[in-house]
């Protein structure tokens, strides 16, 4: 059983989990109790241990009979080149556009333009990690024309401050039993906040300024991307491009001219998952 974002649970539910992983024992609404036998993994992008955290220190060590330590990207640079060029592929072959990856007679300055790429890359230090590296790959596949090239939001990112070297990111395996294995992820360089205590405000900002790339939006509000997903389910302004009925989305595409990114500033959802949507279901 894997328990997704388990550092987000409500001081309620955390009871109730103890004492089912406690006594191996659970009750379904309105049936029986009944003993379980599970493997649990789970997973978190919350400091556990952080001062203020109300996170149960009972749940906390029953969880972590095993946990490993997973280091940062900034602190393996030297793995950046080969991840870049895998997520690069991946990238290409889902939309298929694997004729804009340079070859063994592409041109120069194709072969430059890359090349830069991947050393601005290199000096940076991800504090998304792997996922973030994954998003940029696949941002720069999906805008490219004839060159590869950073959008406006990479390189606001990419400008920042340097890493605070004492900030590694912490990754556990965490369960209980003998028979137990969990993960639990730490993704930013600071410590990441609670979905609850962000204003809708600050959400919608984030969310606007983002351009509704889940991704982007939890990096930009230091949050767990399940968590900005399910605010969004939970919301009545927002939806995701998956929510969204077939006729609406040709109304939309038809209304900007065919244009994916018009129609989704149009719908307010992400353009990689729109363009995926329409692929999908062959819209266009």
């Amino acid at each position: 059983m894997f328990l997704d974002e388990i550092g987000d649970t409500p001081e309620a539910v955390q009871a109730q989990l103890l004492r089912a992983l406690e006594q191996r024992e659970i009750q379904p609404v309105g049936g029986k109790i009944t003993a379980v036998d599970v493997r649990v993994i789970s997973a978190t992008d919350v400091q556990l241990d952080a001062p203020g955290n109300t996170f149960r220190a009972a749940l906390r060590h029953r969880l972590g009979a095993c946990e490993i330590v997973v280091p940062a990207l900034r602190e393996h640079p030297e793995d950046m080149g080969e991840l870049l060029l895998h997520f690069l592929r991946e990238a290409a072959s889902e939309t298929d556009r694997q004729d804009m990856l340079p070859g063994q007679t592409t041109d120069q300055l194709l072969i430059a333009a890359w090349a830069n790429i991947f050393f601005r890359f290199a000096r940076y230090d991800w504090p998304g990690n792997v996922r973030q590296l994954r998003n940029y790959a696949q941002q720069i596949i999906l805008d490219m024309q004839r060159l590869p090239a950073l959008s406006d939001a990479m390189l606001r990112a990419m400008s920042g401050t340097s890493p605070d070297p004492s900030a590694a990111r912490v990754d556990t395996r965490l369960g209980f039993g003998q028979q137990t294995d969990t993960a639990s992820t730490n993704d930013d360089r600071h410590p990441p906040q609670r979905m609850r205590d962000i204003p809708d405000v600050r959400f919608a900002d984030a969310m606007r300024d983002c351009d509704y790339e889940i991704q982007r939006v939890a990096q930009a509000l230091g949050v767990s991307r399940a968590s900005v997903y399910r605010r969004i389910q939970a919301s009545a302004s927002y939806r995701l491009a998956t929510d969204m009925g077939d006729v609406e989305v040709r109304d939309a595409l038809s209304r900007n001219n065919g244009s994916v990114a018009q129609a989704a500033a149009e719908l307010r959802v992400s353009s990689s998952s729109l363009r995926s949507r329409v692929n999908l279901l062959d819209l266009r």
